[in-house]
């Protein structure tokens, strides 16, 4: 259930939406059941979606249902008293509080701080009871934890994700992912909120106190079985829609490119998630892109498919989010650096608006840019370069995408490949699968 709103989620654009069922297990079904769903979660996720860096989530996921579990255990007076055997509580503060530490950033050092702080503090009222005559109430303490758990998540998301791609803490990238940051800020504590919300409504506090320990769970087990069948196609259904396009798109570009080129695909959506976007790229080049001596060195063609809850473009105005093209073309040449093994080297884009372009033989209407680019050489020696890039954007209303072609070569090379990329641009279709 979780993945399936995780997939309601992702066709916005937001990789979000899957933290409701965390929320209710942590509250109805023991700490370890919840942390197995937690962990399955973005599995699940990263299974249906074709997109391993989904799976860098399950850290922060363990946390977030460790904290909720204790939490409402605390609440429920199903802890009723810390000691030696609560060791999980500190240790959870301490972890989250250690982690924070690790990032360069000032302000999630001093929030690192007071978890850490916080952590010691629990771990000497726990085992140092003769000398402290502090105690703190255990609903308290699962309120506490309550409130901690969603900015933690969060935070260590954001860590997770500066420490392998670009710090989202810094400059302009910043001002960019606000929308994003308390858009996950809203959805780790929305779910808190309707639990609440259905508490109350149900009194689900009644209904608990009258069926402790008369569970049937052989009858609970098959119902839980059932549910399965019903969820489970489901979430196969939901995740062929969401991977339809792309599978029609490669057909669209293995029909279309000569025989010498190659293909490779790349799930975005860790990787543009702060961004308010997702989908996949296709970099396409040929087999000498590898040769220094060839006019098509570094040379290729990237087609990508976006997700978006952001209007990226407006084909008739010719308006477009300049700053938000540039980061997601800098990410994907990013990411395709770092599976080269190529890290510490972080692509920049400037990109110009040319006007609107109509292809040729298609008839697609396109926003054109014009882009340079600094980046390092993916094959060979590891030289810095300088890449011309033609930038087409457009709207695929058949998919409800947004599609980009970029084209790109080394700057003195590309007026020798730029015929041969403009004709990709020209005779290219996005939605029939045809041999030209």
């Amino acid at each position: 259930m979780n993945s399936i709103l995780g997939l309601v989620g992702e066709s916005f654009g937001y990789t979000v939406l899957d933290k409701v069922g965390i929320v209710f297990a942590a509250s109805l079904v023991p700490i370890l059941d919840t942390a197995i769903i937690a962990t399955l979660t973005p599995l699940v996720m990263a299974t249906l979606l074709h997109d391993p860096l989904l799976a860098w989530k399950v850290p922060s996921y363990i946390i977030y249902s460790l904290f909720l579990g204790v939490a409402f255990s605390l609440i429920q007076g199903r802890l009723e008293k810390l000691g030696p055997r609560h060791i999980l509580i500190p240790v959870l503060f301490l972890s989250s509080g250690v982690f924070l530490l690790s990032s360069p950033e000032l302000g999630i050092k001093i929030a690192g701080i007071s978890l850490t702080g916080f952590g010691l503090f629990l771990l000497a009222i726990s085992f140092l009871p003769v000398f402290t005559q502090v105690r703190i109430p255990p609903q308290t303490l699962g309120a506490i934890m309550l409130l901690v758990a969603p900015p933690a998540l969060v935070i260590i998301d954001l860590t997770l994700y500066s420490t392998l791609f670009v710090d989202v803490f810094s400059g302009t990238m910043l001002e960019l992912v606000k929308t994003t940051i308390y858009l996950m800020i809203i959805d780790s504590a929305g779910p808190l909120i309707l639990y609440g919300i259905v508490w109350l409504a149900l009194d689900l506090e009644t209904v608990l106190s009258s069926v402790k320990g008369k569970i049937n769970y052989k009858r609970q087990a098959f119902g839980l079985a059932l549910l399965l069948i019903i969820v489970a196609p489901i979430a196969l259904v939901g995740g062929f829609y969401m991977l339809s396009p792309e599978r029609k798109v490669h057909e669209c570009i293995k029909n279309f490119l000569p025989g010498d080129w190659s293909i490779h695909e790349m799930r975005m959506s860790y990787v543009w998630s702060p961004l308010g976007v997702s989908g996949t790229v296709f970099i396409t080049y040929p087999t000498q892109h590898i040769y220094e001596d060839s006019y098509w060195y570094q040379a290729g063609i990237n087609l990508y498919l976006i997700r978006s809850a952001k209007k990226i473009i407006d084909l008739k105005t010719g308006d477009c989010d300049l700053t938000l093209l540039q980061e997601i073309i800098s990410l994907q040449f990013l990411a395709w650096l770092i599976m080269q093994g190529i890290r510490h080297f972080e692509p920049t884009v400037t990109l110009y608006k040319v006007g609107k372009y109509q292809a040729s033989q298609t008839a697609r209407m396109y926003l054109n840019l014009n882009s340079t680019m600094r980046t390092i050489s993916d094959f060979g020696p590891r030289v810095e370069l300088k890449l011309l890039c033609y930038v087409f954007v457009t709207n695929i209303e058949e998919y409800d995408l947004t599609g980009m072609i970029v084209l790109y070569g080394v700057e003195e090379n590309f007026k020798y490949i730029e015929s041969d990329l403009m004709n990709f641009v020209n005779n290219f279709n996005w939605t029939e699968t045809y041999i030209l």
